[in-house]
């Protein structure tokens, strides 16, 4: 059981005191829900994970703040969920336009530590992703709560500095 998902609680409340976005606020709150839920029970459900899965795409929209790009991924959502009952790959690309945009926002809006940990945080974040997925493709369940752990951290330092930007 892994409840590092609970480290979300500090970017959210950095979150709910920086932006002006509310949606981000909102949605930042439910990502601690969600994620909590996937990340704390043993049983894979198909349904957690889908929530889990709408938390993270919902937060990332929200950063975006686009109107255009957002009625594109939430169409390309849709349509993903209705021909293959899943949205992991509306979910990532969103994930990760939304990790590019805040790091240009990062870089010119604030300090250059911001942008070197951000981009910092992307890099072993992508890492530690590749890796947790090449063990479960092996069944190596081993390291599985460390790399989490390791996961969220970086998915917390993203959201964390992200709010600075969130506007």
């Amino acid at each position: 059981m892994c409840n590092s998902s609970l480290l979300f609680i500090i970017s959210t409340i950095k979150a709910l005191y920086v932006s002006k976005l509310i949606l981000w606020k909102v949605f930042n709150i439910l990502l601690i829900i969600s994620s909590y839920l996937c990340n704390s029970f043993n049983v894979v459900d198909k349904n957690i994970i889908l929530f889990d899965y709408l938390a993270i795409f919902l937060v990332c929209i929200s950063y975006l703040n686009n109107m255009k790009i957002n009625v594109i991924l939430i169409a390309l959502l849709i349509y993903e969920y209705y021909k293959f009952s899943t949205i992991s790959s509306t979910k990532t690309i969103t994930f990760v336009l939304t990790i590019l945009t805040s790091i240009v926002y990062t870089y010119i809006y604030t300090s250059p530590l911001y942008y070197n940990i951000i981009s910092l945080s992307f890099i072993l974040g992508i890492f530690i992703y590749k890796i947790r997925d090449l063990f479960y493709q092996h069944n190596i369940y081993k390291y599985n709560i460390e790399l989490t752990y390791v996961w969220h951290i970086c998915v917390l330092n993203i959201l964390y500095i992200s709010s600075f930007t969130a506007v």
